[in-house]
């Protein structure tokens, strides 16, 4: 854009900008992103597999690392941030044999992660961004969301994690993004253990069209509503406060009772929700529901749920 590269305030700072961090190039079929009755980025409110189309990814490292290509399957990502209001779109890619290899085999986080991926989020800004800017772009710092996850790993929670790229899209600049792990299921095989089968997924519908309910992606809800049921019957008595932590009233395991709660790592998470003041956590203030976590549980394993942050932007 000519009024951001030719403006004095940014035009000697361009080139050191945009190879000071690594870049991605997304090529495609435009029809694919805009054509008006298929394409993934005019049709944004549209969920699920109908919705992936074929792309190429390549890593571009300004410094000549090698990077990768790969190419995958792509479609939008979140929740709000689909509505028409927002001209600037996250995605979602997928690799898939019907693509060429089936998985990502690249460390995209070094030695912070692992180095093999069934699918990768590239999220950017929407709350507080100059896309959305009706809510204050000058407030936008592209650190709170990473920042509060993160917090989590440093706390020495499971954590999602990041790194920032520039975006290409068919050789068009198109922004600053990160990717960002997605905590389903194959992310709880590869970092606590047991097979991606094992593992409920619990997390709040996209909300577009104000559903915001939770609901399972892998798995069921039949252990999160056992948990819920507990909470609502409360936690007055030792009893059921170990109960649900599948220990006897002294504290002392009963293989008899299931372990529906990790509370070292609940209490974690909710410091890291008061401490940065989030008003759109897991009881949004905007939603007067739930909304913004995952949750995981091995039905096979003995920890209980842990919830990991998600989309901290307020």
């Amino acid at each position: 854009d000519p009024q951001v590269c030719d403006n004095n305030l940014y035009k000697d700072k361009m080139v050191d900008a945009l190879t000071d961090i690594p870049s991605f190039s997304m090529v495609m079929d435009l029809k694919d992103l805009f054509d008006p009755a298929t394409g993934l980025y005019v049709n944004a409110t549209e969920y699920g597999r109908e919705w992936e189309r074929p792309c190429s990814i390549e890593l571009i490292y300004p410094d000549g690392t090698d990077g990768f290509q790969i190419n995958c399957g792509v479609r939008i990502r979140g929740g709000w941030s689909r509505n028409d209001s927002n001209p600037k779109r996250a995605f979602r890619w997928f690799f898939r044999k019907e693509y060429g290899e089936g998985k990502l085999s690249y460390p995209l986080f070094e030695d912070e992660g692992v180095d093999e991926f069934d699918h990768m989020d590239l999220r950017t800004a929407m709350n507080y961004s100059w896309s959305y800017g009706a809510e204050g772009p000058e407030k936008n710092t592209f650190l709170r969301d990473v920042f509060c996850r993160d917090l989590q790993g440093d706390m020495g929670q499971p954590y999602t994690r990041s790194r920032f790229y520039h975006l290409y899209i068919n050789g068009t600049y198109w922004g600053l993004f990160q990717t960002q792990e997605r905590a389903e299921a194959s992310y709880a095989s590869d970092y606590l253990g047991g097979e991606p089968e094992d593992y409920d997924v619990v997390k709040v519908d996209g909300g577009y069209q104000g559903a915001f309910v939770i609901e399972a992606t892998d798995g069921n809800l039949d252990a999160w509503r056992r948990l819920w049921e507990a909470s609502m019957d409360g936690f007055e008595t030792n009893a059921a406060y170990y109960k649900v932590q599948g220990l006897n009233p002294d504290g002392t395991r009963n293989p008899e009772y299931e372990v529906l709660l990790d509370v070292d790592n609940l209490i974690d998470f909710m410091i890291t929700v008061f401490i940065s003041g989030d008003g759109d956590a897991p009881a949004s203030s905007f939603t007067n529901g739930p909304n913004n976590f995952y949750s995981l549980y091995n039905r096979n394993g003995d920890r209980g749920f842990i919830h990991l942050r998600h989309d901290a932007e307020h």
